[in-house]
């Protein structure tokens, strides 16, 4: 029997249930009827034997569930550039949208975070929940609260709370950073953060402080300058760099005359890596130089970073896996999950050098 024969009684009379059942199963509703997990895998297993694929225009005609849900990430338009570290989170979260028969759609945060149009942009597109890419502890509030005030399941991906979040946990890191570094002897050490902060920064950083004074090590800190006058131009996202690895080379060696720096993310890591190497300074025989979040090709960087590897396409499939039991079981809160990070060791760190 084709997809285009099978319908919803069809499968009712396979699974031995009624067809008001399987509507509330397939069509993302048995949370607010109550369906056990048997039967649900009854209804699953016959929808699938019969190769049932469900009519969507007929569904939107209804004002019925489309099974698809939005992914909200926040990116400069003006740069066409995408977060890094959320590419494999969309494809996971696609992944596995797609082998439970559900879609994504792709959204632009300034569209919705904090338009008026919010309302009406999910009446219009019959989304049935959203997963949320963290950026900001005032981005996470401003969206959040528009969600929950139009009863909208969500989940955020990469933010810090007890119930609904996805993270990697970034204390692990810290200490894995940590314990490599004194290993290899290293007892001048510096951690390099961003203008704008992000929860992780803190978790990385006081994880990092912990393990080191626990060996008599003191860490030290810095945090990059915010540009005075930034703006939205291609040649200025480049001029970014330039302006880190100056600030760097002329204030944070002279003061902290570090034999390592750990960076709170690859891309800061690599703009420090190629500044020093400008200098004539060897990475890794002067410094040592970690970074955090492993994106693509760190391993072809000069020399290969020392990086955390934060697992983003397990973070995109577990939000995608935990909003759909929020939308199925209709569950408002899910207490938090946690990816594992591990340390990949590359040529960027070695031996601490004698000075």
């Amino acid at each position: 029997m084709n997809s285009g024969q099978t319908t919803i009684k069809d499968i009712a009379r396979i699974a031995g249930v009624s067809h008001t059942t399987v509507s509330a199963v397939l069509g993302g509703r048995s949370g607010k009827i109550p369906v056990s997990k048997k039967t649900r895998a009854l209804v699953e297993e016959a929808a699938s034997s019969l190769n049932y694929r469900p009519n969507m225009a007929a569904r939107a005609i209804r004002g019925q569930s489309l099974q698809q849900v939005g992914l909200v990430v926040r990116y400069n338009a003006d740069y066409h550039d995408l977060p890094t570290v959320y590419v494999p989170a969309l494809f996971g979260a696609n992944e596995y949208l797609l082998e439970h028969g559900w879609s994504l759609v792709l959204i632009r945060d300034d569209s919705v975070a904090f338009s008026p149009r919010l309302p009406r942009y999910l009446q219009e597109h019959l989304l049935d929940g959203f997963i949320v890419c963290s950026s900001s502890e005032e981005f996470d509030e401003a969206l959040g609260f528009r969600l929950e005030r139009n009863r909208q399941p969500f989940v955020r991906m990469n933010a810090n709370g007890a119930f609904n979040c996805i993270k990697n946990d970034d204390a692990v890191g810290g200490v894995l950073v940590a314990r490599h570094l004194l290993e290899l002897g290293h007892r001048r050490i510096l951690y390099v953060s961003p203008p704008t902060q992000h929860y992780s920064c803190e978790a990385r950083r006081e994880a990092l402080r912990e393990t080191l004074a626990a060996a008599g090590v003191e860490l030290d800190c810095h945090t990059l300058a915010r540009q005075s006058q930034p703006t939205p131009k291609e040649e200025d996202h480049v001029r970014t760099y330039v302006h880190q690895q100056r600030e760097f080379i002329e204030q944070c060696l002279p003061k902290y005359a570090p034999t390592a720096v750990v960076s709170w993310d690859d891309h800061t890591a690599l703009t420090i890596s190629q500044g020093l190497q400008k200098q004539g300074i060897r990475i890794p025989q002067d410094i040592s130089i970690v970074g955090f979040n492993d994106v693509g090709l760190m391993d072809l960087a000069y020399p290969p970073l020392t990086t955390i590897h934060n697992d983003f396409y397990e973070m995109g499939k577990l939000a995608a896996g935990m909003l759909l039991e929020h939308i199925k079981q209709n569950t408002p809160l899910t207490p938090s999950l946690k990816t594992v990070p591990r340390l990949a060791v590359r040529e960027s760190t070695g031996p601490a050098p004698k000075r």
